[in-house]
């Protein structure tokens, strides 16, 4: 009797287990795959860039956002989905990269600096536009890195 009620307790438990991890992801999001990269501008590290993959195909698109990376100190970037740094669905991939940066030298009024705007190129904000394409495979992505020289 005492060997049936540890089974059933046993069964319950795994059943419960099952029960709750299915109900973890709540979606059919396909899986990610970790994606890492670096980005440039005229030879230096774009430091606080933001980069974006577009899927080309829509159908793919995650419920829970496009895979999207902040650019390192050292130009470095690795791609997030559903959770920190967790990589990107596979599949094909158009990309933007944002990079709203200020240089802080030139002298304005009552002691504080002018902002002036970095030279980045328009043409990198939208994916239609970057002229950059990028493969996500089924294993670890090291991808080529993006040095934007114009």
């Amino acid at each position: 009797m005492r060997k049936r009620i540890q089974q059933a307790a046993l069964a319950f438990t795994l059943w419960a287990v099952s029960l709750a991890c299915s109900s973890c992801s709540g979606t059919n999001d396909p899986p990610v795959f970790p994606v890492h990269g670096k980005v440039l501008f005229k030879g230096k590290p774009a430091s606080g860039a933001f980069v974006v993959l577009h899927s080309v195909d829509p159908s793919s698109m995650s419920q829970k956002g496009r895979p999207r990376a902040v650019v390192q100190d050292d130009g470095s970037f690795t791609v997030s989905t559903y959770g920190a740094k967790d990589g990107a669905p596979a599949g094909d991939y158009a990309v933007s990269i944002t990079w709203k940066t200020t240089k802080v030298n030139i002298p304005a009024r009552k002691g504080r600096p002018k902002r002036v705007p970095t030279n980045f190129p328009e043409k990198y904000k939208k994916p239609k536009t970057s002229g950059l394409v990028i493969r996500v495979e089924q294993t670890q992505n090291k991808l080529q890195p993006f040095d934007i020289k114009d």
